[in-house]
């Protein structure tokens, strides 16, 4: 997102959303308000996070792991270290198994040189 406007809210709704049939939950934040008129929207207030708590808890999660792992993150590559992120949180449950997984994948896998991973990552 280049900034905060609700036009800019209006092309990821456009992109992962289906307004016919969704119901889209949110604070009372100005920026949502245009977009009331094109797709379902609920506004409540967030009453100081309580009515978002596991949204508000996740995001905090996000912001700690950076501060303490990363440090800091480039606006280049953000979308890489939320990715990264969200691919651990999602697979936690399966942390005894994940060695194991983790080896049979490398070992069935293609081989990939450093070259290609330099490549690939710029």
């Amino acid at each position: 997102m280049e900034d905060y406007s609700s036009s800019e809210l209006e092309k990821i709704f456009k992109q992962h959303i289906d307004n016919n049939n969704t119901l889209i939950r949110t604070d009372k934040w100005t920026g949502y308000t245009p977009l009331v008129k094109n797709y379902n929207i609920e506004q409540d207030y967030s009453k100081k996070g309580q009515n978002f708590r596991q949204l508000h808890l996740h995001i905090m999660n996000i912001k700690n792991w950076i501060r303490g792992i990363h440090h800091h993150v480039s606006d280049q590559y953000i979308q890489r270290y939320l990715d990264e992120f969200h691919f651990r949180f999602n697979r936690r449950v399966y942390r005894k198994t994940i060695f194991k997984k983790l080896v049979e994948r490398m070992v069935s896998s293609i081989h990939v040189t450093q070259k290609q991973l330099c490549d690939w990552a710029t």
